[in-house]
């Protein structure tokens, strides 16, 4: 019978016996030691090395744990430096707002002697000191108002360059000593605007009031042009307020109609509306205006009215369609 082969001394487990009929219970035995010892072995190294990348693993999350702990602490310092800037900026933007509107009011207050003349040409002062043509300028077209020649302080053409023949004038800009003279003048201008003529020359005459201003009273242009187009006189109140006496029923639904799409009249608008909604009496006395206000636009756009309200419109439609 040969003899079995040795396993080799590297080899992890042992080599199969040849002649599986003379295996005994003790050599059978060895071979399941064996085996068990090589497992083992194999097991210790496997958790060994799993054990190693584990604990890199633990370090690893350390460290980011470490450092997540330190973003959110500096997330939570930035925020609160954030909420203090945010109110600081709050604070400095209502300061800024203020600090403007005093300054825009401390100009116009300067500006409340001066008056802007438009339309006369270029060097037709140079052979008089300008305070002086200027005087005789105002006098001759308002003198039938004035008592004396105006006292002028200074008078000057707007500062920009001087424009090619043919264009434009640039603006005079006169300050009068008096303030109630320019109030005479101004008035007097306003009732005779578009017939106010110096050596043949049109000219016009307004208040000087800064460009914030200037901006603020541009926007209700449009609205003003339609509002004198229906016949009504709105006066522009200072800075930039838009005022309309409301008389008739008429003017009233036409007001309200207009300012729809004007945002900077909602106060006007509000005031024809309530108008509208206290004098059903003088808005229903003109049935072409108050027709044109159908039921379904009335009640989105001026809310919904009690029922007195809606009684007190079908009596007086009945009334007038009968």
């Amino acid at each position: 019978m040969p003899k079995p082969s040795k396993s080799k001394p590297d080899a992890p487990y042992p080599a199969p016996v040849e002649d599986c009929g003379a295996l005994t219970l003790a050599s059978i035995a060895k071979l399941l030691e064996e085996n068990r010892e090589a497992l083992t072995l194999d097991f210790k190294e496997t958790f060994a090395k799993l054990e190693h990348k584990l604990d890199r693993i633990h370090d690893t999350v350390a460290a980011h744990t470490v450092t997540i702990g330190e973003l959110e602490k500096n997330a939570t310092q930035q925020d609160s430096r954030l909420a203090t800037l945010e109110t600081n900026c709050v604070k400095l933007s209502d300061s800024n707002t203020k600090l403007l509107a005093k300054v825009s009011d401390l100009e116009s207050r300067y500006r409340r002697h001066h008056i802007r003349v438009v339309g006369l040409p270029e060097s037709i002062e140079t052979q008089q000191q300008p305070i002086v043509f200027y005087s005789k300028m105002l006098t001759e077209v308002f003198g039938h108002i004035l008592d004396s020649p105006p006292e002028c302080e200074w008078a000057h053409r707007i500062p920009s360059a001087k424009p090619q023949p043919g264009q434009r004038p640039r603006s005079v800009i006169i300050r009068l000593h008096k303030y109630l003279v320019k109030e005479k003048i101004i008035r007097e201008a306003r009732a005779k605007r578009g017939q106010l003529k110096f050596q043949s020359h049109p000219i016009s005459v307004y208040e000087d009031y800064p460009p914030e201003i200037v901006a603020q009273r541009k926007e209700y242009r449009e609205v003003m042009s339609e509002l004198y187009k229906r016949g009504l006189r709105p006066t522009l109140l200072f800075p930039a307020k838009l005022f309309n006496k409301l008389k008739e029923g008429g003017n009233c639904i036409g007001i309200w109609k207009l300012t729809e799409d004007f945002s900077s009249c909602s106060k006007l608008r509000c005031k024809a509306q309530h108008y509208i909604l206290q004098h059903f009496e003088e808005v229903l006395h003109v049935p072409e205006e108050f027709l044109e206000l159908f039921l379904e636009q009335l009640e989105a756009d001026m809310g919904t009215c009690d029922l007195v309200t809606w009684t007190r419109v079908a009596i007086f439609m009945t009334c007038d369609l009968t």
